[in-house]
């Protein structure tokens, strides 16, 4: 046994000083060229990909008469932007919500609920009113912490 077990130390030794050993092939003296800097491939906008998430606290979306949606109509949100001043959280509200929405008044002034608390940003919608985009009223780092509300944690 122990003759066998010195054989392959011998020979896994000797595997090792050639796999490690420098390669005589190839030893060019040219510099390798610096690699360049790209910043963009695409421009940032196009390049934007949100990380969707449910919604898993009570939100509702109200106004100062009426509430025109509650937890169950909003499907997922996501945080966009990058700064105070680009950040904004987005809202995908249900079919039957969004046709309701689209029949109403334009000169309503919405705004939204989060477990009770009013956000005091400015709500607005896309133009099929699927989606509710709330901007400005907090930092990025403040609207960071109000996301991980909104996703139940």
């Amino acid at each position: 046994m122990k003759k066998l077990l010195i054989i392959l130390m011998i020979a896994a030794t000797a595997l090792f000083c050639a796999g490690c050993g420098e390669s005589t092939e190839d030893n060019s003296t040219e510099p390798t060229a610096e690699p360049s800097t790209q910043l963009h491939t695409m421009p940032p906008s196009e390049a934007e990909q949100l990380e969707w998430a449910p919604v898993d606290c009570e939100i509702s979306l109200e106004s100062s008469t009426a509430i025109y949606a509650e937890s169950a109509d909003f499907l997922t949100f996501a945080l966009a932007g990058s700064t105070d001043e680009d950040c904004e959280l987005r809202f995908i509200l249900n079919d039957e919500t969004a046709l309701m929405l689209s029949s109403q008044d334009a000169g309503i002034s919405y705004y939204l609920t989060v477990n009770g608390k009013v956000l005091k940003g400015e709500v607005s919608f896309n133009d099929d009113f699927t989606q509710v985009t709330m901007k400005g009223g907090y930092t990025y780092g403040n609207l960071c912490v109000l996301a991980t509300e909104i996703r139940g944690l």
